[in-house]
């Protein structure tokens, strides 16, 4: 390496040069020849000095010395940072002084004639054509007339002689014109290559701005996209939260579980279009936590049921209900490649069957455990030649017999890279025309080894079983195995009844409808055996017997072996996981949707906060410099002004008055990578995506109030309502009203007065019909009055107010002329009936009989003076407490009338209450 790294110092001068699209640089060329004839040069000349000199030839020996120096200082010359050309015209214009001085002397002979023909060569390459020929042309002249003219020179030439040297001379010069000329032709050939390769790079670079441009178009596309679907998903999953806590019956909690988990599965499928982004840009994220393994494998079974629709395929599972009870990973991605397979085996399978089967497995990873799940389909299959391009992005194949499924054909693709990005894999199987098999393995840490599934005293229980479809019973008598359960399979009805009358089985599970064919064998053992009927989801069951809908799920089948409830669709809401209060913590929530504004209030009802809302990002500001909040809820994305740039301002308006930075959360329906370290350089402390999600909310409540704020409390009772508002407005419906603003009649009444204020103001603005500048401040009016109608339930006015909204934004004021006295007339009965309705349910609230009140009279003296003293943490202790005793009728109706004012902020209204149930009517 020391030998070439010397050579390359010498031949460059100390210099090093980019190679240009070509290889070489011209510089690089440049300089290596004329190194090179100066190296060889000096050595050349010095030994020609040397011999010149041994033979008397002072003269020869002194201009071959001065032309060695002169190689040696152009080459010293060459290391230094002078220009080039300076060495070059050293050696190129002292070159044929020299060389006339050797023909003068009579040593031009021999080897000597070769510097002279090396002359062309040198001085074309190192100055070009041009002046290299007028170079070698100026020399020859004065050789040519030394030679030849006798007695100029001090040897004499023969002409003969002379004029070989002068053909020679011109020879090599036509040679090195014709090198030159071929030399410049390739030069020239390489300059276009470069233009050429410049402009395509040019042309690169434009196009990968273009690309560029168009990826953060697309960005921006998905993150208004994800808001837009988001929003509505938002009060759709809310609102069926807020239901969930009411008191329903069984099958009403059933269907909104279905609803809830319905929507979250849209939330899914839209999220399968921003990961494919993610997966694109490499910024795919996994969010890592605990789960339940019975809650991800029953959400997956449930979704997929309300897919197959009216399909005539038989779902069943294969699962082992000894897998772990609790297992940390990403639960949602997980989630999310399993209803991919699910799903594509139910849009590629139209007869047959679909089986999904679950297993673990030790294995050599960080986390010690792998989740195997299989989907195997009798579907349409895949051909082997397409096999190769399975996985690729927005494939699907066989068109034509596939016209009309619907998908994009990215869930393998996101499936796989998933499945990767934990640490596992994504594998195929197919047979044309036959079925597909996909198995995926995915590494998960076990934080609770206990099995999922347990049954009690499972080695002293038998089942017998018979079921006529192969694929149920197979799945059955499997989940029997696996829970450690003896169990026998009945080949026929005879063998099932002998089987049933010889004793010694705790459970029978039987196939619907068999069992209605042999009720008299059923009851006969009714007192010794636990009869479970197996049917299809969907099928009413009307014998009475235990319920077991297929597909087979370990939990179902264990709570039946354990004689609990076999309910595992939806949570009983009956007590929320709040583990505090905070009657003395005030929070601000800004949404510039009041439907949104209500959700958010109905999930923090519970926490008994003070709640305060705003509208927009400008009235948030100047509702946080009038109040200090504990906690800001701020939306992201408003018109006017968005949430960041409110937040920016809410900083700012601190840091200037020095003030202590409240907590502010960003509240998000936004699903692009990196939104959370976008939000805290933005001066957010946390945030929350929509539809908000309880826990993390409940996380979020947790971590920002202020902890001497939090009264430590156990479970909190959520509120209900019975479904009797005690309201009735025309063209109302209450029941919606009330779930849409938070599930509680009390905070219902609240938004019908606050909606009969804002909307009398109004009114006076609907007088005419705008004129064609004032049609933004309209459109503005009557969105607000869509939006707040909606909510209250009042749906006909509510569509009024959209249709004017869509002619506004049109400028038609033609149609706005037409409609807009209609709108105007149903509004102003729409507040009258709330007046109406208002004014007579305040009637009964101040009216009140007097009732026994001995138990609960020093309990409201001390609620009256914590009334008058507006303090609100003794007076929701007081309620409570009071709520919780053994009232009448009338008492109790006294008593949510004074805690309905207290939940509006009617403190004098509450106080009045109080001293009716006291009995002081004086005042």
């Amino acid at each position: 390496m020391g030998l070439k790294n010397l050579f390359l110092n010498i031949v460059l001068s100390g210099k090093t040069f980019e190679n240009d699209e070509t290889g070489i640089s011209n510089l690089f060329i440049r300089y290596a020849l004329m190194n090179l004839a100066l190296v060889t040069g000096f050595i050349i000349l010095l030994f020609f000095a040397f011999e010149s000199f041994l033979a008397g030839s002072y003269l020869d020996a002194a201009l071959n010395g001065v032309m060695a120096f002169l190689c040696f200082l152009s080459f010293f010359i060459a290391r230094t940072n002078i220009a080039p050309e300076v060495p070059i015209l050293i050696s190129v214009l002292g070159y044929p002084f020299l060389c006339a001085g050797l023909v003068l002397n009579g040593a031009a002979q021999g080897a000597g004639f070769v510097w002279m023909y090396m002359y062309p060569l040198m001085s074309t390459i190192l100055m070009g054509l041009k002046f290299g020929v007028l170079l070698s042309l100026l020399m020859i002249i004065p050789v040519a007339v030394i030679t030849l003219v006798p007695g100029l020179s001090g040897y004499v030439y023969e002409t003969a002689a002379a004029l070989r040297l002068i053909i020679a001379y011109f020879l090599v010069l036509g040679m090195t014109i014709t090198f030159e000329i071929a030399r410049a032709a390739k030069e020239k050939a390489n300059l276009e290559l470069t233009r050429s390769l410049k402009a395509q790079r040019d042309e690169i670079a434009a196009l990968k701005e273009k690309a560029d441009t168009a990826n953060e178009a697309k960005s921006s596309f998905l993150a208004n996209m994800s808001h837009e679907i988001r929003t509505p998903m938002n009060a759709v999953i809310g609102m069926t939260e807020l239901l969930l806590r009411q008191d329903l019956g069984r099958e009403a909690k059933e269907n909104l579980s279905t609803i809830k988990q319905a929507g979250t599965n849209l939330l899914s499928i839209i999220n399968d279009i921003l990961d494919f982004s993610k997966i694109e840009a490499e910024k795919l994220e996994l969010v890592e936590g605990e789960y339940l393994f019975a809650s991800l494998v029953n959400d997956v079974i449930n979704i997929i049921r309300i897919r197959l629709g009216e399909k005539p395929l038989r779902f069943t599972t294969m699962i082992d209900g000894k897998l772990p009870a609790k297992l940390f990973g990403d639960e949602t991605r997980v989630r999310q490649i399993l209803l991919n397979l699910l799903t594509n085996a139910v849009k590629y399978t139209n007869k047959g069957s679909i089986t999904f089967s679950v297993r673990g497995k030790e294995a050599e990873t960080p986390q010690g455990f792998t989740l195997c799940f299989e989907v195997k389909d009798t579907g349409i299959g895949i051909k082997a030649e397409d096999m190769d391009k399975l996985f690729g992005n927005f494939m699907q194949f066989d068109s034509k017999r596939n016209r009309g499924v619907e998908g994009t054909g990215l869930g393998l693709a996101i499936s796989r890279n998933l499945c990767r990005l934990m640490g596992g894999s994504l594998t195929a199987e197919s047979v044309y025309g036959e079925g597909s098999v996909f198995t995926a393995e995915i590494p998960q840490r076990v934080l609770d080894g206990r099995p999922f599934a347990p049954v009690e005293d499972a080695e002293h229980k038998n089942c017998l079983i018979f079921e006529g479809r192969k694929s149920f019973a197979l799945s059955i008598t499997y989940t029997l195995e696996r829970l450690g359960v003896a169990n026998t399979l009945a080949g026929s009805k005879d063998e099932l009844i002998r089987e049933l009358k010889s004793g010694g089985y705790q459970f029978v599970f039987i196939a619907w409808p068999i069992a209605e064919e042999i009720q008299a064998a059923l009851k006969e053992n009714a007192g010794e055996v636990t009869v479970a009927v197996m049917a299809e989801y969907g099928k009413k069951i009307p014998l009475g017997c235990r319920e077991l809908y297929m597909p087979t799920q370990p939990v179902m089948v264990a709570n039946i072996l354990n004689g609990k409830n076999t309910d595992f669709g939806f949570q009983d809401t009956e007590f929320l996981d709040i583990q505090f209060t905070a009657p003395e913590a005030r929070i601000l929530v800004v949404d510039d949707i009041a439907s949104n504004i209500d959700v958010v209030s109905g999930l923090l009802a519970p926490y008994k906060m003070i709640i305060d809302k705003a509208g927009g990002g400008a009235e948030s500001i100047e509702t946080a410099k009038k109040q200090r909040y504990d906690l800001i809820l701020m939306d992201h994305m408003m018109p006017g002004m968005d949430g960041i740039e409110a937040t920016a301002l809410i900083r700012a308006w601190e840091e200037s008055q020095g003030r202590e930075k409240v907590p502010v959360i960003a509240l998000t329906a936004n699903a692009i990578t990196g939104m959370k370290e976008m939000f805290l350089e933005k001066g957010f402390n946390d945030y929350l995506s929509k539809p908000i999600e309880i826990a993390k909310l409940d996380e979020a409540m947790a971590r920002w109030i202020p902890a001497e704020k939090q009264i430590k409390s156990g479970a909190v009772k959520r509120e209900t309502f019975s479904g009797e508002a005690g309201i009735v407005i025309p063209g109302v419906d209450t029941a919606k009203g009330i779930a849409m603003t938070g599930g509680t009649v009390a905070g219902y009444r609240k938004v019908l007065a606050q909606f009969y204020k804002d909307t009398r103001e109004r009114l006076t603005l609907l007088q005419a019909p705008p004129e064609p500048e004032a049609l933004p401040v309209f459109v503005t009016q009557v969105h607000a009055l869509k939006s707040a109608a909606g909510t209250i339930g009042a749906a006909e006015v509510s569509a009024e107010a959209a249709a004017l909204e869509e002619a506004g934004k049109a400028g038609d004021t033609a149609a706005i002329t037409e409609t807009l006295p209609q709108f105007r007339q149903h509004l102003t009965e729409l507040i009258d009936g709330i007046g109406k309705a208002l004014e007579e349910n305040r009637k009964t609230q101040e009216v009140i009989p007097q009732s026994s009140l001995s138990n609960l009279h020093s309990s409201l003296s001390a609620l009256k003076t914590a009334l008058e003293a507006k303090n609100m943490k003794e007076i929701d202790k007081l309620l409570e407490e009071i709520e919780g005793l053994s009232l009448d009728a009338e008492t109790r109706k006294g008593i949510n009338a004074v805690s309905d004012k207290v939940l509006m902020g009617e403190y004098a209204g509450a106080l009045r209450g109080v001293n009716v149930l006291l009995g002081d009517t004086d005042e």
